[in-house]
């Protein structure tokens, strides 16, 4: 009998510090691992004690840089690159770039599948073209996918003035960068 119970607690232990381990790449709307909105830049190093942190940049006092990226303190690889807004006189997380492949839609998804899966499993509602870049929206991560022109047909690519249809990115095109925006009270 105590075999069997220490043997339930123990397979109890390691789903549940599997499934924490699985949160800190975890990301959704208005969340990526553990932040979350109204995150100061004073707060991020206790969020994630085992990563290193960069600083943001100060000139007398005002800051200057309102990035601040987190890297792997193991492998020394980016994590994420948090961008900080003014709101009401203090600099509070605007939004999330994830710079790792490790984070994880909360619908399954890793940051950077191919199309095919965001469009499977996410709400894709428009797409915009800038000089060199598609951006498309998840509107139900509050997120943005950037691809290159290189990724849509090639009779679209090259072609500024010319609107852009999420469904004309190829399916097993990457994206290039993918961003998670915060709703700040």
């Amino acid at each position: 009998m105590k075999k069997t119970v220490f043997f339930i607690s123990f397979l109890l232990f390691i789903f549940i510090s599997c499934s924490k381990e699985n949160q800190k790449f975890e990301f959704g709307k208005n969340h990526v691992g553990p932040l979350r909105p109204g995150i100061q830049p004073g707060e991020v190093k206790s969020l994630f004690p085992n990563d290193s942190i960069g600083k943001l940049k100060e000139q007398n006092g005002i800051v200057t840089q309102k990035t601040l990226k987190i890297f792997d303190k193991k492998t020394g690889q980016p994590l994420l690159a948090l961008i900080f807004q003014n709101k009401d006189d203090s600099l509070k997380l605007h939004a999330v770039e994830i710079l790792s492949k490790k984070y994880i839609s909360e619908r399954g998804v890793p940051a950077y599948a191919p199309f095919k899966d965001w469009k499977s499993k996410h709400k894709i509602t428009k797409a915009d073209r800038t000089l060199k870049h598609i951006i498309v929206y998840v509107d139900d991560l509050n997120a943005t996918l950037t691809f290159t022109e290189e990724d849509l047909p090639y009779t679209a690519q090259h072609r500024p003035l010319t609107k852009v249809e999420p469904d004309w990115i190829k399916n097993n095109s990457k994206p290039a960068n993918v961003t998670v925006f915060f709703d700040n009270p």
